[in-house]
């Protein structure tokens, strides 16, 4: 948190410092680190809050009883967190964390045929 706030403080800087370029008429500079370190910071900061949020999921489906899991549900979530962690994986070029990512929710989605049909309705008491 503290390293994002670093970052739109100094994106805010340069802002105000081509504001004061342009009121002055002189060439504006563009800062291209400065916006550089803030879409490498937010790509990943997204790679690490989906592998958190995922973790946390699955955690809570292993805790909980499975007769009160809503499998449709995490048939959605996990195949939408595939997607999401194909694609992130491809734009970091199988980074160790985002292939890691990728094999836990293709092991999910794996897992997910089977898991629906054993709580289909037809197979509840």
């Amino acid at each position: 948190a503290k390293a994002k706030a670093t970052i739109d403080d100094l994106l805010q800087r340069a802002e105000d410092a081509n504001s004061h370029q342009t009121a002055f008429k002189v060439a504006t500079v563009k800062f291209k680190e400065i916006e550089a370190v803030n879409e490498l910071y937010d790509s990943k900061e997204k790679i690490w809050s989906s592998y958190d949020k995922f973790v946390k999921q699955t955690t809570g489906w292993d805790k909980a009883p499975f007769n009160k899991l809503n499998v449709l549900d995490m048939d959605q979530q996990v195949k939408e967190t595939f997607s999401l962690a194909s694609k992130l994986n491809k734009a970091e070029k199988n980074s160790a964390v985002t292939k890691k990512f990728k094999q836990m929710t293709q092991k999910w989605k794996g897992e997910m045929p089977m898991l629906v049909e054993i709580g289909s309705e037809a197979m509840k008491p």
